[in-house]
């Protein structure tokens, strides 16, 4: 199951701490405003409000040239993790 959420820069920046003190692995693709995240392997380490999940997806959305939106998924499906890491990477090789 996925759950997807929009979060604020601030709540981005606790879950990145949090996954750095657990020394979880995090992948970090570079974007021009804000940066997309994938942490690996949580495996119920980090909880948003009472949720817990294997992997987090964090997202960028483009709003315009000043501003973005991060849309955090939560899920505990590889299939989903594997299309997030696909995306990201072609969107790269676009650059």
């Amino acid at each position: 199951m996925t759950r997807v959420y929009e979060i604020t820069n601030d709540t981005l920046n606790v879950i990145l701490d949090k996954a750095s003190e657990l020394g979880l692995e995090i992948d970090c693709y570079e974007d021009v405003l804000n940066d997309n995240y994938i942490i690996y392997d949580v495996d119920n380490k980090i909880k948003i409000g009472e949720e817990t999940c294997r992997h987090i997806i964090v997202r960028v959305g483009f709003l315009n040239e000043w501003s973005s939106s991060l849309t955090l998924y939560m899920t505990d499906s590889d299939e989903v993790l594997n299309r997030h890491i696909e995306e990201l990477e072609e969107q790269y090789k676009e650059w």
